[in-house]
């Protein structure tokens, strides 16, 4: 996926400080770049306690999404997860980055 072509990449939809970024999604059904408040919700009709989550492109609600790394111009998958210890930060307090984005790999280099 070329983050140049894709909607959301640029580090201009970055929050200003204070608010937390928005975090971005990849559909696991069409592969469509969203931001979060782009996913479509609504009440499950088989259990009241869940809430259906869906693409606003493709309609799906079954195959799920991948988070998106929260450095802006980064297209991987978000699978780390650490506190900032600013909770006025861009990040709102936390981050969900990729392995390389990572404070892990940060304070680990030669891992």
């Amino acid at each position: 996926m070329d983050t140049e072509d894709t909607p959301g990449a640029s580090p201009d939809l970055q929050r200003s400080v204070g608010r937390p970024a928005p975090k971005r999604w990849i559909c696991n059904s069409c592969r469509s770049l969203l931001m979060e408040d782009w996913l479509l919700t609504a009440p499950s009709p088989f259990d009241a306690e869940m809430t259906l989550t869906a693409c606003p492109r493709c309609k799906q609600c079954d195959e799920g999404f991948m988070e998106v790394c929260d450095e802006p111009t980064c297209m991987r998958e978000a699978g780390c997860g650490w506190p900032t210890g600013d909770n006025n930060d861009q990040w709102g307090g936390y981050r969900r980055t990729c392995y390389e984005h990572s404070e892990w790999k940060r304070k680990t280099p030669n891992v």
